[in-house]
């Protein structure tokens, strides 16, 4: 499978959350549409000279847009797979060992896990979409417990909100296994210059 390197253009705050992503379990919070896939992307092309990857978002519709995203910066045959419930469990074990990047969703992952169709051995990068429901008792939170449990991998949290309450971002970097925190808000001076302003039009309609 190759990486094609110069298709894939990251800005100064992509270039430098991903460098601290290699070395540490990191959390990157950014505003939406401000290219948190790209780093994803960029990290992958890393980590897969160690071993495979794994990423997991919460809907069929994510995990989709997302494998668009992965297969325009990788030429490959058939070594990125996006798997869904709808996937048919017989099929999904000869799958993970043939794919190189998998992209799916959680609750399929948890339930392979269980019934011993995926070895997380295999997978040295581990990418939560929407990182912000990593708690209580959803998905995201046994998957990375798994995953924690082996010590040669990486963890990369995506999320463009995680919330204001400082007690419920420590139970997502608890439960995900974070140890280090990228922020950039609208106002960071390496974001500013990408960010579009908006426009709000309103429609008033009768009821």
């Amino acid at each position: 499978m190759k990486f094609l390197r110069e298709k894939l253009n990251l800005r100064i705050y992509q270039q430098t959350i991903l460098d601290k992503s290699i070395n540490q379990n990191t959390l990157c919070v950014i505003p939406t549409g401000l290219g948190k896939t790209y780093i994803a992307v960029a990290l992958s092309s890393i980590i897969l000279k160690q071993g495979k990857v794994l990423m997991v978002a919460p809907t069929k519709p994510l995990v989709n847009q997302h494998k668009i995203t992965f297969d325009e910066f990788f030429e490959h045959k058939k070594e990125i797979i996006s798997i869904t419930g709808t996937t048919p469990a017989k099929d999904r074990e000869k799958i993970y060992s043939n794919a190189k990047i998998i992209i799916a969703t959680p609750q399929t992952i948890k339930h392979d896990i269980l019934a011993g169709r995926i070895d997380l051995k295999e997978f040295k990068l581990l990418i939560f979409d929407e990182a912000h429901r990593a708690i209580g008792d959803y998905a995201y939170v046994s998957i990375a417990k798994y995953f924690a449990k082996i010590k040669t991998n990486r963890i990369l949290a995506l999320t463009a909100s995680p919330g204001a309450d400082q007690d419920k971002i420590k139970e997502i970097c608890a439960n995900l296994h974070i140890s280090n925190i990228e922020l950039r808000n609208k106002t960071h001076p390496e974001v500013e210059p990408f960010v579009k302003p908006i426009l709000t039009k309103y429609e008033f309609i009768e009821l």
